[in-house]
């Protein structure tokens, strides 16, 4: 008698479970067999639901269809060894939901010799850019140099006219109590002249030298007999002299200059600003070229991230830059030279050390800037929550104050000048992390 269809497409299966298992594992698996033809009865029950002499008509027709797939899926099946650990018929249907095909990109893959070519294209390129922006800022690096040094300057100039004038009017009260002519008010005389930018001299002078002036541009306008008469030999004490007061204006003044000590340190300062005014001119180009390398590897996601996220980066930078040049060298140069009022020392900087100066405050203010980035960036992959900045605010403030005190140069005020920014920007994050729009997985809620 042969045996029904629904038992020989069981037999098979077992068999070709029996055959895989012993070439994989090497060992009996009927009680696998056993347990695997239970499943398969309950996965397929239309298979094994006809039995013997209950095949009939649309019923043997569809026994024979569900035997012809599972025969399919068994010789479909054995071409991959991956399927040889479990019956064919046990895998579930794999679904992946993607919202971004990666076959569509399969075109534009590239070996990893391609990609070090087209690296060393970009670098070739950016470097080119930058040897263009380097020559045309020779051509007025010397303007640069001149413009860095305006606050420095105004700075010496304030401290010029504060300190000269204080001493102004202390020589006025010395003056008023010794009982020489002077200003009936001290304080509003040093301030009229503080206030005209005007910086006083002493002069002392033999009254017989002024006399001797005055006759050869107006004969008979003086009258020698009055003056005290003076021997050549005599000699010359304070008490024969005549004070002259003399004042020039605070720009005139030689001490309100930047010097160098060695001879090529002006050349050095010349090139190093022309360095620097090259990279700003050329990294437009720089980055454009860096970002057709980096891009080509990107997701149309991913490159729009970028697209948004960079600008508001380098607006950031630019901010705390501008912040440092335009605001804080007034204040922090106030500051500094302070103490040189204090210790009695009059400052002669240097331009090697000043320039050094102006590139490392602005470049820690424009750093520091990017505090607000960074919360969304560690807020966005998980490391902390919005709760969290909000409930540890006050640890934050401290952690700023260190950054800052590494970040700007070794003095308190410019210190304070950082944290207080960075401290509404920290609040400025929170924001940011509350209002930016977030976007769900790339490749949705994954296999299924």
């Amino acid at each position: 008698m042969t045996a029904a269809p629904d038992v020989i497409a069981q037999n098979r299966l077992e068999s070709q479970w029996r055959q895989n298992s012993h070439s994989t594992h090497g060992k009996d698996t009927s009680s696998e067999i056993k347990s695997a033809s239970q499943i398969a009865k309950e996965t397929y029950p239309a298979t094994y639901s006809i039995t013997g002499s209950q095949h009939r008509g649309s019923a043997t027709i569809r026994l024979a269809l569900s035997n012809l797939a599972i025969v399919v899926i068994i010789e479909i099946a054995d071409h991959f060894v991956i399927f040889r650990h479990l019956p064919p018929y046990l895998l579930p249907p794999l679904r992946v939901h993607r919202q971004h095909n990666e076959d569509l990109f399969e075109h534009t893959k590239m070996t990893f010799g391609e990609h070090l070519d087209e690296l060393r294209v970009a670098l070739f390129k950016s470097v080119f850019a930058l040897v263009i922006g380097v020559l045309i800022a020779l051509t007025f690096a010397g303007k640069v140099v001149e413009y860095v040094q305006t606050p420095l300057k105004a700075a010496l100039e304030n401290y010029y006219v504060r300190v000269d004038n204080n001493k102004l009017r202390q020589n006025y009260i010395k003056d008023a109590e010794a009982g020489r002519p002077s200003p009936g008010d001290a304080d509003a005389a040093a301030k009229a002249f503080a206030k005209e930018r005007l910086i006083p001299e002493e002069h002392w002078i033999l009254p017989a030298e002024i006399a001797a002036i005055l006759k050869r541009i107006a004969p008979g306008a003086v009258n020698e007999s009055a003056l005290p008469k003076s021997k050549p030999e005599e000699e010359v004490t304070r008490d024969s002299l005549v004070k002259i007061p003399m004042y020039h204006h605070v720009e005139d003044d030689p001490r309100v200059r930047i010097i160098g000590l060695r001879v090529e340190e002006p050349f050095v300062v010349y090139i190093k600003a022309a360095i620097v005014v090259g990279i700003i001119l050329s990294s437009p180009f720089v980055f454009y070229f860096l970002w057709s390398f980096v891009a080509s590897g990107l997701y149309p996601h991913e490159q729009r991230y970028v697209q948004i996220f960079l600008p508001f980066s380098m607006g950031l930078f630019l901010a705390g830059a501008a912040l440092a040049f335009f605001v804080v060298f007034k204040f922090v140069l106030a500051f500094l030279f302070t103490f040189y009022d204090w210790m009695g020392i009059d400052p002669d900087p240097r331009i090697t050390d000043w320039l050094t100066f102006v590139l490392i405050l602005p470049l820690g203010f424009g750093i520091s800037f990017q505090l607000p980035l960074v919360m969304l960036f560690l807020e966005r992959i998980g490391v902390f929550t919005i709760a969290l900045y909000l409930s540890n605010w006050r640890v934050s403030v401290l952690v700023i104050s260190f950054i800052a005190a590494i970040l700007a140069p070794a003095d308190p005020y410019s210190m304070m000048l950082m944290v207080a920014p960075l401290v509404g920007l920290y609040f400025f994050g929170i924001m940011l992390c509350k209002w930016m729009p977030r976007r769900g997985a790339p490749f949705g809620s994954g296999i299924s």
